[in-house]
């Protein structure tokens, strides 16, 4: 069994079947990472440390519900 800091490396393998999926697969987490920040600072009326470490557990949480759901996808399709 693999290390476990060595096993989100495994994204960034090419998957038999996927193609080209890997890459396309890492910016579906773009998408929270650049609006989580922004909705949580509209919300609170500003950010504050509190506020940037909800941001770093909302993106990640989402991104990689993102990851998992286009992973899903992609395996259904292919």
């Amino acid at each position: 069994m693999l290390p476990s800091p060595l096993l989100p490396l495994l994204l960034l393998l090419p998957w038999p079947g996927l193609g080209t999926w890997p890459v396309p697969t890492g910016l579906v987490a773009l998408v929270p990472a650049l609006l989580v920040p922004v909705a949580l600072g509209r919300r609170l009326g500003g950010h504050s440390g509190d506020s940037y470490g909800a941001c770093v557990e909302w993106t990640e949480s989402l991104g990689l519900l993102f990851i998992a759901g286009a992973l899903r996808l992609a395996a259904a399709a292919g």
